[in-house]
Formats: C-alpha cells, structure tokens, sequence
C-alpha cells in the first residue's frame, strides 16, 4: 500500500515542523481530551501522531492561510483598506528615492567615487518597487494590505500582462508538461516558501492559545474555577510573555518568507517564459470554431485564444459581437 505522503525533506519542512509546533500548542488540550475518555498513550506517541494530522490539515487550509497572509479575504474591510493605504505611501516613498537616485546616478561619472554606492541603491530601490503589481495603466501599485500578497500577485498577473495567459489556469496545463526533476525542484522551492507561511500561522495559533491558557491560569488563580490543563500550576504571566514571544517569532518568520516567495515567483514567471508556446489551446478553438459556426477564431493572435479557451473552459462562454452568450445556450439553439 502506498502511503498519502513520503518521508522526504519537503515532508519535514512542510508538514512535520509546522504541524508539530501547533501540536505543542494544543497539547495541553489533546491531552485533557484523551484523558477524559481514558485513553492512554505516551506523550511522544501523542505528539508525533498530532503533529502528523495537524501538518496534514495545514495543507489542506493552505489556501485560506494564504487568503490571510495575502490579506485576500478574511480581513475587516476597514483594516484592510488601512493597510493598503499604508503600502501605498511605502510605494511613493520608493518612488521618490527611486528618481532622486537616479538623477544622481544619471549626473555620475563611471569614475566618481560615489558611483558604485549610488548604483547598487538604484538597483536596490528597483527590486523594491518591483515586488509590486502593475495596474492597467502600467504603473506599479498597492493592491494587498501585505508584502505577501503584493509579491505574490504581482508573479501571478505577469503572464497575463505579457502574454495574455491567465496563470492560475494555465499553471495546470503547463505542470503536466514538466518532467519529473523540474517538477521536484519547482515542488521543493515552493515548499520552502509555504513552510514558512505554515509555521507563521502555527506559531501565530499558539500565541492565541497562550493567552487562553494564561486567562484560564488567572482564573483559578482567583479561585473562580478549577480545571486543570496543566498537572501543575503556572504562573498566568509566564503564558502572556511566551504568547509575545511567539507573537514576534512568528513575525520575523513571516518577513524571512518574503524572499522565499520573491524567489518562488521568478522560477514560476520562468516556467511559462520557457514552456507557453507548448500551450496548445488549438483544440479547443476549433471546438468553439464547430460550435458558433464562425471559421475566424482559428485565425486570432495567440493573446486572443487564450483568453476566449480560459472563457470556455472556466465559465462555459463565449463571447460573440461583444456579448458573453454561455455554451449551453447555444447548444440548445443548435
């Protein structure tokens, strides 16, 4: 029998360390649970067994921990807008030192001392102003409230700026193209990237369950109560201090993804610059061509055809004479 998963350093990093760090944090909890049904197991048995499921389930939210860290979803609309405010006056002050640079550069000689200084600031400053999206006016702009989300959305939106090829979509098609090694490379380099993420979340969840256990601690402190999540008692203050603690790794973590995910996105704009001319999407528009009954799709640039299979594919529409009419419509009417 196969195993769901292989014991392999991207299990380590992406599954065991994060899971294993949130099982630290609610073993206080599992273990109560097994107790109250009498269940006995060895305290290194429950952790291994807990921090397996519980880096199993990591994967599993993966895409509503990203929707977090990206600030896609899930913040309060008035946070949100905050923050995006925030990176958006980051984003001018970039600007600013970005054309103040280089107008000393440009006034530069190759031989003045100073060149070299001012040049790698310039290049500095480029990269900076690069993790940004572009929007359709062509400049660069703050769409997310986090560096994350910026970053991520900016690598996801170039194949579609230059080449008219909605990534998500076309992310599949391409993989089952990819041999084997480049596959685990590319699986290996993203898997760095979502580890850190995944332990950020861990450690930011055990935080909040510190301070859960710090008011549970203070609680029977004043004797309101008494149940026990600990064979001894802990001092209340202990737990809003580890909570900092945790708090603070788990930003620091979170900043230490950020080049991670700057990394993952050149290997993915790379991908699609190496292997877009091997989405052959032919098929599909003569599909479409059969249907509407119109041979001039099969003669549109490459941009275009992309675009109408995403639309076919993805919502069943096709769009004749400026209106989106849906496939089934005109199966019906055919």
């Amino acid at each position: 029998m196969k195993l769901p998963f292989s014991f392999n350093l991207r299990f380590i990093y992406r599954n065991i360390l994060p899971g294993f760090l949130l099982s630290l944090g609610f073993f206080p909890l599992i273990n109560l649970v097994a107790k109250s049904f009498h269940i006995v197991i060895n305290n290194e048995y429950l952790i291994l067994i807990s921090s397996i499921i519980f880096g199993w389930f990591l994967q599993v939210i993966d895409m509503h921990i990203y929707m977090v860290y990206e600030g896609r979803r899930y913040w309060p609309k008035f946070i949100k807008k905050y923050f995006i405010r925030r990176k958006q006056r980051h984003l001018l002050k970039l600007k600013n030192r970005y054309s103040f640079i280089l107008e000393r550069r440009n006034a530069l000689s190759l031989e003045d001392e100073n060149y070299n200084y001012i040049n790698n600031e310039y290049y500095e400053l480029s990269s900076k102003i690069r993790r940004f999206p572009v929007n359709s006016n062509g400049d660069r702009t703050a769409i997310f409230p986090t560096e994350i989300g910026n970053i991520i959305y900016s690598y996801e939106s170039y194949t579609k700026i230059v080449y008219g090829i909605n990534s998500i979509f076309y992310w599949n098609w391409i993989w089952m193209l990819l041999d084997k090694d480049l596959k685990e490379e590319i699986d290996s380099q993203q898997g760095l990237a979502d580890s850190t993420i995944y332990t950020s979340f861990a450690l930011n969840f055990n935080a909040i369950l510190m301070i859960v256990y710090g008011i549970n601690e203070l609680i029977r402190f004043h004797h309101l109560y008494d149940i026990g999540l600990f064979e001894i008692n802990i001092f209340y203050g202990y737990f809003f201090l580890l909570s900092f603690i945790q708090f603070l790794i788990a930003y620091l973590i979170y900043k230490s993804s950020i080049q991670l995910h700057i990394s993952f996105g050149s290997i993915f704009r790379a991908v699609f610059d190496a292997y877009r001319e091997k989405i052959n999407v032919d098929h599909v528009i003569k599909t479409i061509s059969n249907l509407t009954g119109d041979e001039s799709y099969k003669e549109k640039d490459s941009v275009e055809k992309y675009e109408i299979s995403w639309r076919y594919l993805k919502n069943y529409k096709i769009e004749m004479k400026g209106k989106k009419v849906s496939i089934h419509e005109l199966k019906r009417k055919g």
